[in-house]
């Protein structure tokens, strides 16, 4: 019996990391779908094998990190990724993260407030605040707080995904094939493979922090290895569903929350239901980067004592959310293409290092 009970409790735990890592990808542009139609569904059929493509690399990364984290028995996101024990480099590191993790926040809070206008009429000046004031009072909890947030988020935005699907094609019919409809010229979407590329890039960067952290929930190796591999798994299957529903009616790729407009195609209750799951990832990611960047700036500055930590998250969220008034589309089209590149390099120091501990047969030698 007590071998059950450790094994049940086993693979709640398994289940609740594999949530965290899953729900550290979910933003506004993933749950609205207005990432996955312009990275992947605006190639065909072909941007299937992109979301595939992406899927590996999500979970390449985030074996190699636990592998690097558990080897070096660390969970410093600067020390997995870079072998070199460069100071400036560490820093450099550290600062591009941070940067990059508030300006996530940021952009999240605003786009939250903005939905919260759509869907309540609350002033955006409000509904930032509110925001604010539920992100850091569940930020309060730290790591754990992030986690349980995410174990109840995640499966909510899975079902909503299958379910969206599934009312879209048996209302509106199986779509015949993805419209291919490329609008930009960015060079770095010029294919379905370098797309998923680019995507997978900015997307690590913000979530590997996340993905540290967790070496230090899990009770095992394998305990971990198998939560990358379910939470890459949830987010496919995700993926796939949005794109179908979307592929349905592909002319709601020009809105700016595409699958909020199918959702409210098919229902206006379910698409007001749908709006509030869609604000739950807004407020993952913005959870997401505020507790990350609290938990390294107190690690910098020292801070121990839970009430300093607050202190600092609070700080952080009024911040964030005086620079939500900048507003949320001028934002994304600074932040996102400019840290897409800086991504690129991160991995490249990431791979490098897990070649390196591989190499070496796990052994870290070099302190």
């Amino acid at each position: 019996m007590d071998g059950r009970k450790k094994g049940k409790k086993s693979g709640i735990l398994t289940l609740r990391l594999a949530f965290a890592f899953a729900g550290g990808f979910l933003g506004a542009g993933f749950v609205s779908g207005r990432e996955l139609w312009q990275f992947f569904g605006s190639f065909g059929i072909w941007g299937l094998s992109g979301v595939l493509l992406t899927g590996v690399l999500f979970g390449a990364v985030g074996g190699l990190i636990m592998k690097i984290g558990l080897e070096l028995g660390e969970t410093r996101i600067d020390r997995i990724v870079l072998r070199s024990r460069n100071r400036c480099l560490n820093r450099g590191l550290e600062i591009l993260q941070g940067v990059f993790l508030f300006a996530v926040a940021t952009i999240m809070l605003a786009a939250g407030a903005a939905l919260l206008e759509q869907l309540c009429h609350i002033p955006l000046w409000a509904g930032g605040l509110m925001l604010a004031a539920v992100v850091m009072g569940i930020g309060g909890s730290g790591l754990k707080g992030l986690i349980a947030f995410f174990s109840r988020l995640v499966p909510l935005i899975l079902l909503f995904s299958v379910a969206t699907a599934l009312l879209a094609i048996s209302r509106f019919g199986l779509p015949e094939a993805f419209t291919p409809a490329r609008e930009d010229g960015n060079p770095l979407l010029s294919s379905w493979y370098l797309s998923a590329f680019t995507y997978a890039s900015y997307n690590v960067l913000g979530t590997m922090g996340l993905q540290a952290s967790l070496i230090g929930e899990g009770r095992d190796r394998r305990q971990l290895f198998r939560a990358v591999a379910l939470g890459v798994l949830f987010l496919m299957l995700m993926a796939f569903c949005m794109l179908f529903a979307l592929s349905v009616q592909p002319d709601v790729a020009k809105s700016e929350l595409p699958m909020l407009e199918v959702a409210c195609r098919l229902h206006p209750v379910f698409g007001t239901l749908f709006g509030f799951v869609l604000l739950g990832g807004m407020l993952g990611a913005c959870l997401t980067g505020l507790v990350l960047l609290t938990d390294l700036l107190s690690y910098r500055l020292g801070v121990g004592k839970p009430g300093g930590r607050r202190g600092i998250l609070a700080a952080l969220g009024a911040l964030c959310f005086l620079g939500s008034f900048l507003g949320f589309s001028s934002l994304v089209g600074v932040v996102y293409p400019v840290f897409g590149y800086a991504g690129f390099l991160v991995m490249g120091f990431l791979v490098e290092h897990g070649g390196w501990i591989i190499g070496r047969g796990g052994k870290p030698g070099n302190k």
